[in-house]
Order: C-alpha cells, then sequence, then structure tokens
C-alpha cells in the first residue's frame, strides 16, 4: 500500500511540476513579445511599428531612473501630431503614475519623435474616445474586449460604466512645432 500512496503522490508532483514548467515558459515567451517593440526602437527601427504603437519615455516616480514604455496608439493625428492613448487597470500602471508623478519626456511614434506637453483626459472624453475606437476597430475590440473583461456588446450605460473603470485616457502633442520633425535612422537616447 505505500508503494502506491508513494507512486500516486510523485504523479501528482510530476504533474504539478509540468504545470508550473508550462507557467514559466509561457510567462517568458509573453515578457520576451512585449519587450520587442522596444528593441526596435533602440535600434532605430520604430518607423516598423507604424503609427499604432508609440514609445513614451519617463522618470520613475520613485526611482528617478528614465523609464521607456511601449503603448498601443488610439488616435493620431498626422499634421498636428497629437496622440491619444488610454491607460488600462484604472490607471493603476507604472507608467501613468509615473507621468501623473512627472510629465513625459518624450514621445516617439514612426519616424516622429517630440518632447510632450500632455493632457490627462477627463473620464467623459476617455470614455467618448474608447467608444469611438470600439467603433472603428471591431474586430480588435471583439478579441481584446473579453480579455480585459469588457463585452463590447453589452448595453451602453453598462459598457460605459465598464470603461470609466478601467480606462485613463491620455493626449499628447508636441510642445514646440518645429521639434516634432521626422527622425531617420535615430539610435540612441543621448539628448535626454
Amino acid at each position: 500500500m505505500q508503494s502506491f500512496l508513494f507512486s500516486a503522490h510523485w504523479e501528482e508532483e510530476k504533474e504539478d511540476t509540468l504545470w508550473h514548467l508550462h507557467i514559466v515558459v509561457a510567462t517568458r515567451i509573453y515578457r520576451w513579445l512585449a519587450k520587442a517593440p522596444l528593441w526596435f526602437y533602440q535600434l532605430g527601427l520604430g518607423w516598423v511599428l507604424g503609427n499604432r504603437l508609440l514609445q513614451i519615455t519617463h522618470r520613475g516616480r520613485r526611482s528617478g531612473l528614465l523609464r521607456r514604455t511601449v503603448l498601443e496608439v488610439l488616435h493620431y493625428d498626422p499634421q498636428t501630431r497629437e496622440v491619444l492613448v488610454v491607460c488600462g487597470w484604472g490607471g493603476k500602471t507604472d507608467w501613468y503614475r509615473n507621468i501623473e508623478h512627472e510629465p513625459a519626456l518624450e514621445i516617439r511614434i514612426g519616424r516622429v519623435r517630440y518632447k510632450p506637453v500632455q493632457e490627462l483626459l477627463s473620464l467623459e472624453e476617455t470614455v467618448r474616445e474608447v467608444l469611438a475606437f470600439f467603433g472603428h476597430h471591431p474586430r480588435e475590440v471583439s478579441f481584446a474586449g473579453p480579455l480585459l473583461g469588457i463585452d463590447p456588446h453589452a448595453p451602453e450605460p453598462v459598457l460605459r460604466a465598464r470603461i470609466e473603470t478601467f480606462f485613463r485616457g491620455v493626449r499628447f502633442r508636441p510642445a514646440d512645432e518645429d521639434e516634432a520633425t521626422p527622425q531617420s535612422g535615430d539610435k540612441g537616447f543621448n539628448h535626454l
């Protein structure tokens, strides 16, 4: 009987170990993929990502160190170079808390980089912009919405309440119009 119990216990531990290994591998792959856009920007290849992603440079509110984060763009105006992004998780991400403490230092989108003026949007404006994005990108929303706990087909009052709880919007525009010029083959961050 002891050998059976030992065998069953060992099989259970083996399954737990395999499950843990799968989680570790999946987490490492996700982290690698999540950092890939940063490498594009560091190599001066941010233009490959187009206008759907941007890199924000900000200062850590506790450490004071420069931080770089790649974000999905909700809206980009190529004429004014104004960019709209949202923060999920109710504004509790590090990059958002950092720019609440000290404004962003640089925005890079496509071949453009500039020192931004930032505007933290009201909840109502954030809801309006997110709903507009939902209307323009229904396929993306159908995929990503459930992952974020948002049912894009919910009644509008329910959807508005969820967006107000979950998202915080930020608008960036160039501090100096002459400064927001296309950069080609730009590597490094020596100007900060």
